[in-house]
């Protein structure tokens, strides 16, 4: 068998490393009680008060100031506080164990992203379309975490519409690198993202973009245009959280470093 080039083998060998650290970092979560991901006591993934966090109901969002091209967007929670603390640690820190608290929040939020869709553009017919995680963001976290949250929440939004046809739908496609997003002004970010994303094949019927947490809203104004460039009308957006920063002048000063989109 013939042995790579030096670059390759040492990528090789980094991707082996990470591996082996995953698989112990979850051998040892598995042999230790859980611990909650807001505030660190000991019995559960998620306590129930911080579960609070991120159960509350599904409301409407729009950054401020708005990306052009905007459509209906429904988040549950803000991200600040606690919220903050459960959604870092699952999406940053490895804890897989908090995907199933994170998903019926989501849920949530597409539920009440179909509502607004209907009548005008609802259907039987109901495509949920995730943001596509960067190349980078998988192989930093190991897996495309998102996607794990995703099918649990269009699996529980499927048992709450029996009638309804709810299809998870990864038409989305990153066509070139983007810079990671943390810290980049509003502006910045649609000048990153601008043009970024392509829709492979478009749906049929309606569409909830979803995407973990809403910022400048950049990155879903992004995707809802790819989706309108490929023929898709009805789109809405669901998010687990939105950050204060995008909330404008009378938003909560609650502010922080925001991880990378994707």
């Amino acid at each position: 068998m013939p042995v790579p080039p030096a670059p390759d083998l040492a990528r090789a060998w980094k991707r082996a490393a990470g591996g082996l650290a995953r698989v112990l970092a979850d051998a040892v979560a598995l042999g230790a009680p859980p611990t909650c991901a807001g505030c660190g006591l000991a019995g559960s993934a998620v306590c129930h008060a911080c579960l609070a966090s991120v159960a509350g109901a599904a409301r409407p969002h729009r950054p401020s100031p708005t990306p052009l091209g905007w459509v209906p967007a429904f988040v549950v929670a803000d991200y600040g506080g606690v919220a903050r603390d459960v959604i870092t640690s699952w999406k940053e820190r490895g804890r897989r164990d908090v995907a199933g608290h994170l998903a019926p929040a989501l849920a949530r939020a597409i539920h009440t992203a179909l509502d607004d869709l209907a009548p005008a553009d609802g259907g039987a017919s109901i495509a949920i379309v995730p943001i596509p995680a960067s190349a980078a963001a998988r192989r930093r976290r190991g897996e495309d975490a998102w996607a794990r949250v995703v099918r649990q929440a269009v699996a529980l939004v499927t048992q709450e519409l029996p009638d309804a046809v709810v299809r998870l739908d990864n038409c989305l496609r990153l066509t070139r690198h983007t810079r990671d997003q943390s810290g980049l002004s509003a502006a910045a970010r649609s000048v990153n993202l601008g043009g970024a994303l392509s829709c492979l094949r478009p749906p049929a019927g309606p569409v909830v973009i979803v995407d973990d947490i809403i910022t400048t809203g950049a990155t879903v104004a992004e995707a809802s245009r790819a989706l309108r460039a490929a023929g898709v009308t009805g789109v809405r957006v669901a998010a687990i959280a939105a950050t204060s920063r995008s909330r404008g002048a009378g938003a909560s000063s609650t502010l922080g470093a925001c991880p990378p989109l994707s």
